[in-house]
This record gives structure tokens, sequence and C-alpha cells, in this order.
């Protein structure tokens, strides 16, 4: 998986492996925490910790910068699809268009 699209992946959102065709997506908790470095910066510009707009700019790069590398990094892919279901009608000795016995 290309970091972009890694980078565009959340826990809420699930796409096919490339490799094994299972859907996969990140760890919720990494995720998140990858994310505080951001949630920082707004908390500091809304609580007027930080007043100097050029400040505000720059902790947000620094910010989000920060965020890209830990969700590259240190967020875990994870399997959501635990089967697929032509592995399942391969392992019964059912074709695709065959109807399951009765």
């Amino acid at each position: 998986m290309s970091s972009l699209k890694k980078l565009a992946l959340g826990w809420a959102r699930s796409v096919p492996c490339k490799a094994c065709g299972l859907r996969v997506s990140v760890s919720p908790l990494p995720a998140v925490a990858a994310m505080l470095p951001g949630m920082a910066v707004v908390l500091a510009v809304t609580l007027r910790w930080v007043r100097d707009p050029a400040l505000m700019i720059m902790l947000g790069v620094v910010a989000l910068s920060i965020s890209f590398v830990l969700h590259l990094w240190a967020v875990p892919l994870i399997r959501t699809q635990l089967t697929d279901p032509r592995a399942v009608a391969r392992a019964r000795g059912q074709n695709q268009g065959d109807q399951p016995p009765r």
C-alpha cells in the first residue's frame, strides 16, 4: 500500500489488500494517537495560548508533519474482513454459481 493511500485510510474506512484481497483498515487507537499533535495545536490556538498567526501556521505544519510520520510508522494495518467468500466456496467444494446444498 502506498504512503498516500495509508494516510487517507482511517479506522472507519477499509480497502482491499493488494496481496491477499481481504479488506484492511488501520487500528483505531494508534490512529487517534497519531492525531494528538494536531489536536494539541488546535487546543493551544482555541485557548489563546498561541496568538501570533505565523506561529500558528508553523505549529500547524509541524504538527501535521509529525502526525503524518506517526500514522505511516506507528499505525498498523488490521484485517477488517475475516474471510473471503470465494475461499469458503472453494473449501466447501462449490463453484461460484452453485447453490448450497439443502
